[in-house]
């Protein structure tokens, strides 16, 4: 594990979830979405509850080495990242795999990049399972308005309908009435939106 981001998200694993280790830590959660995605460090503090909650040592955390490391703990850390990459590269193949039904026309489809969905939120504008591509290009709701985004809240990648309040607001809007639709202010939370969603026909 190269980065201390990695390490923290190891822990986080440990112990059962981001939220668990921000409470343990001692921060709010959105403090350790970003720590892990290294966007900010934690303080000395930090780490020693980080390191205390997961029972890791603090040297190991804080730098990557240990010279007494058990055998077994760096055991635990190959299969917890073995593992994550196997879910990625299946889901990849998944959707690869069935990429070429759909034709995506315009824009340029080296921008494009394809995901499923995954509830039926947006019913019935985008079905549970369907497999629809994203534009890249679309990130900035100010500029490319309301409408369909693929996006991570809190380390939840999903795809709803997404409204800019004036305030600076966020309203989370999903298609299907029986969800409650939610606002969210994006300084507040973990928030990136990764393309504006094109359905595929």
């Amino acid at each position: 594990m190269d980065s201390l981001g990695e390490r923290i998200d190891f822990v986080a694993s440990k112990l059962g979830g981001k939220p668990v280790l921000a409470k343990a830590a001692g921060v709010v959660n959105s403090q350790v979405y970003r720590w892990i995605r290294g966007k900010n460090l934690p303080k000395e503090e930090n780490l020693r509850a980080i390191a205390k909650a997961g029972n890791v040592s603090f040297e190991w955390l804080a730098t990557g080495e240990d010279a007494t490391m058990s055998e077994s703990a760096k055991a635990e850390q190959r299969e917890f990242y073995s593992v994550k990459q196997l879910r990625f590269e299946e889901r990849a193949k998944a959707i690869s795999g069935a990429a070429a039904k759909y034709s995506v026309g315009e824009p340029d489809p080296s921008k494009l990049a394809m995901t499923v969905m995954d509830s039926d939120a947006m019913e019935p504008t985008l079905h549970n399972s369907e497999i629809f591509v994203y534009d890249t290009t679309q990130t900035d709701l100010a500029k490319h308005g309301e409408g369909l985004y693929t996006f991570t809240l809190n380390d939840r990648t999903m795809t709803r309908r997404l409204q800019l309040l004036p305030d600076g607001q966020v309203n989370i809007i999903c298609d299907n009435p029986i969800y409650q639709s939610a606002t969210i202010h994006p300084e507040q939370v973990e928030f990136q939106i990764h393309g504006r969603a094109r359905p595929t026909k």
